[in-house]
């Protein structure tokens, strides 16, 4: 029983060298500020939202042909925004959020979206009408 006892002693004194929690936690929140400075003076800020713009546009077109195609019919866009070559009265005419160096700005062309039969859709350039 003696020797039991020596030994939790022996574990109750040893003092522990490691990190505390709190300093881990700080040295992660200054390690992600430093990523987020650099990207910001490096000019890569813009290739990642560019890239974010992109998934976003390829999801609300996947989302409205899935809508169209649920329904049986509908009108969906044929091209992206930034497909789209166009000043920025056009563009934001066929619902896209402006232009910038003639090409348009934005996810989808919202027009198309509110077309609600095949002529209206057809009239645009930039719809396209699909059924089941």
């Amino acid at each position: 029983m003696k020797i039991s006892n020596n030994k939790n002693k022996l574990y109750k004194n040893i003092k522990s060298q490691g990190l505390s929690l709190n300093t881990i936690i700080i040295a992660a929140i200054v390690l992600i500020v430093l990523i987020v400075l650099w990207a910001i003076f490096t000019g890569r800020m813009g290739v990642f939202t560019k890239g974010v713009i992109s998934e976003e546009a390829k999801s609300r077109m996947e989302a409205e042909r899935l809508a169209a195609e649920a329904k049986g019919y509908g009108c969906i866009p044929k091209k992206y925004c930034s497909e789209i070559i166009g000043d920025d009265d056009y563009c934001k005419g066929i619902g896209c959020s402006g232009s910038k160096d003639n090409k348009c700005k934005g996810t989808i062309p919202e027009k198309c979206i509110e077309k609600k039969t095949k002529e209206e859709c057809e009239g645009e350039d930039v719809c396209k009408w699909i059924t089941k």
